[in-house]
């Protein structure tokens, strides 16, 4: 009889190693490594799931592609295998325009006259101006001054150089015949001067180039008709000006699963000309559904229609109907808020059920696969595993974030030695004998949250394997979401007649943000405010800052600027709200001062890279 138990035991544990999930990991880089960031950084996911990948280049340079994805900046990647991604970010370029005054050329080593060449920054060129037959050079003007010929330029931004050359004085030729005969002369005609009799009328028409528009006539021609027309009554020049057609780039963000549809584009980014009216239509995936826009647009219209004027992002911001989602970090898995014990779900062929502290401890007891077990509504884990010699199942997909105390949890688990690095311990106040005589025990803890637990508890890995140095930080986060730094997103703004502005910063891991706004009032003088706001279960931010002439107070969510001198607030109060299911931030003007406020503005709100 025992060595039919024996037997079963194997053979069941057999079939729980062979039912655990495949995972994969995909590694990404940036190249060159200060060319930009990579997101996300390297982690695992589940065999089968896609990651979603943004190249965000650093000052100075653009993303140029990828290797091992394809796609713009932001895509997307089905994880089937190990994966490497590389995002390749190259030196951002501008353009040096030479224009020419008079008739010659100015050499470098592939302009020609009134082109436009791009120089990475950094770079140096020599230009020579060589006058043709007939003209000498004059002077440098624009980028360039003085008449040292050749002469160098450094490229650090768009430049525009003009080379001017002037005529060597002609004489009038005048032939005349006696008799009969003629006299042949060669007819040359110089740059764009056309001789035209006394009286005669000219149509102009200014036809621009691909991705050019003609923006006015100058000279003896004014306005904007085209074709117009000029009288010939003496010398006259006309100048027919181009300029660029400016064009914006529509980022399209999916904040949760779903896709964004319009003309021609999907998710990622497309560059319109200004003005361009697009329609945006969300489109949520099965078990998703559209909640809003954020960004540049706002409500929950859809479809809605977004003019480009200037370089716009667009968030359409899903929420997950399924009571049982994947966290950000591929591996954890979590019951939705208000979700009961004993509800199931299936994801990716793999049904998983929510289990309360009573459940998961039946669940031990009957042997059921607790790879399966969503684990968000455990409270206690007092001694789970104590003393099971034999027990070494993959459980770090447990949710552990709401668990209190973990004493004596593997306390005798000699076999166990998984990992659960992943861990959300952050309200775990018991670890006493956590991993007392787990002999095998030997994983990385160093970044679990234990900011409750200020010193080692009791015997936390006594008799164990455990390294010294992949113990916890007591009493730290070491990976707190709010370490790194953080970009622009996109925000909106407007006082004066309607002193109501909100905006959006959005947050991809956590609820943690870096607040800076930069201000101008025309009585106090300019001012700026950088503060760390953190939200923990819907708590008010707590934090006081003063900075020399201003103070800058952040109390029931709320950030206040006022004048340390006068105690006079000198600008609007702003609330910055968190909510967890959508993973953005709302900032909303609560409090307006039309005295002191009217030439005040908020110029940066940034986002957390990852």
């Amino acid at each position: 009889m025992k060595k039919i138990f024996l037997f079963l035991s194997a053979f069941l544990i057999l079939v729980s190693c062979e039912e655990e999930t495949i995972k994969y990991l995909l590694t990404t880089s940036a190249d060159p490594e200060i060319g930009g960031v990579v997101f996300p950084s390297t982690r695992e996911y589940e065999s089968g799931s896609t990651a979603n990948l943004i190249a965000a280049p650093a000052v100075g340079y653009v993303f140029e592609s990828w290797t091992g994805a394809t796609g713009d900046s932001v895509t997307t990647l089905v994880i089937d295998g190990d994966k490497t991604v590389v995002g390749k970010f190259v030196k951002k370029q501008f353009g040096l325009t030479v224009n020419i005054t008079g008739e010659g050329t100015v050499g470098q080593k592939v302009i020609k006259e009134g082109g436009v060449t791009k120089y990475n920054t950094g770079t140096v060129v020599e230009l020579t101006a060589t006058p043709k037959s007939g003209w000498v050079f004059k002077e440098w003007s624009g980028a360039l001054k003085g008449t040292t010929n050749p002469q160098q330029v450094t490229i650090d931004k768009a430049k525009t150089v003009t080379a001017t050359f002037t005529e060597i004085p002609k004489y009038d030729l005048t032939v005349n015949t006696v008799g009969q005969g003629e006299v042949s002369q060669k007819v040359v005609k110089v740059g764009g001067v056309t001789k035209y009799t006394n009286g005669t009328i000219v149509e102009l028409t200014a036809t621009p180039k691909s991705g050019w528009v003609f923006k006015e006539w100058s000279g003896a021609l004014t306005g904007v008709t085209n074709p117009q027309e000029i009288t010939i009554d003496k010398s006259k020049s006309v100048t027919a000006t181009f300029e660029e057609e400016k064009k914006f780039q529509l980022t399209i963000i999916n904040d949760g699963l779903g896709s964004v549809s319009k003309t021609v584009i999907k998710s990622g980014a497309a560059e319109y000309t200004d003005g361009s009216v697009v329609e945006l239509t969300a489109s949520a995936n099965s078990g998703w559904e559209f909640v809003k826009w954020a960004g540049a647009l706002s409500g929950t219209d859809n479809p809605k229609q977004v003019t480009l004027k200037s370089k716009t992002a667009v968030i359409a911001v899903y929420k997950n109907l399924a009571p049982i989602v994947l966290d950000n970090d591929g591996i954890t898995l979590k019951a939705k808020p208000g979700t009961s014990a004993g509800t199931s779900h299936t994801i990716n062929g793999t049904t998983y059920t929510v289990v309360d502290n009573t459940m998961l401890k039946s669940w031990i007891s009957a042997e059921k696969d607790l790879t399966k077990a969503v684990t968000s509504l455990v409270t206690d884990m007092k001694e789970l595993f104590k003393d099971q010699s034999s027990f070494n199942t993959n459980i770090s997909s447990w949710d552990v974030s709401s668990v209190t105390t973990m004493e004596g949890m593997f306390e005798g688990a000699t076999s166990f030695n998984k990992d659960i690095s992943k861990w959300d311990t952050n309200k775990v106040t018991n670890m006493d004998k956590m991993f007392k005589a787990a002999t095998n025990f030997n994983q990385n803890l160093s970044k679990w949250c234990v900011t409750n637990l200020s010193t080692e508890p009791t015997d936390f890995v006594t008799g164990s394997a455990c390294d010294s140095d992949k113990k916890p930080k007591w009493g730290t986060w070491p990976d707190c979401p709010l370490i790194g730094e953080w970009e622009l997103d996109s925000l909106t703004f407007s006082n004066g007649d309607s002193p109501y502005g909100d905006g959006e910063i959005a947050c991809e891991t956590a609820p943690e943000a870096e607040l800076k706004i930069n201000g101008d009032d025309s009585e106090y003088g300019t001012y700026n405010f950088i503060e760390n706001i953190c939200f923990e279960d819907g708590s008010d931010m707590k934090s006081e800052t003063d900075q020399g002439f201003w103070k800058y107070e952040a109390t029931n969510n709320e950030v206040k600027v006022a004048d340390t001198q006068t105690g006079l607030d000198i600008a609007p109060a702003w609330r910055l709200t968190y909510t967890s299911d959508y993973n953005f931030f709302t900032l909303i003007q609560t409090e307006y001062n039309d005295d002191q406020s009217d030439s005040w503005e908020v110029t940066e709100v940034w986002k957390r890279k990852n």
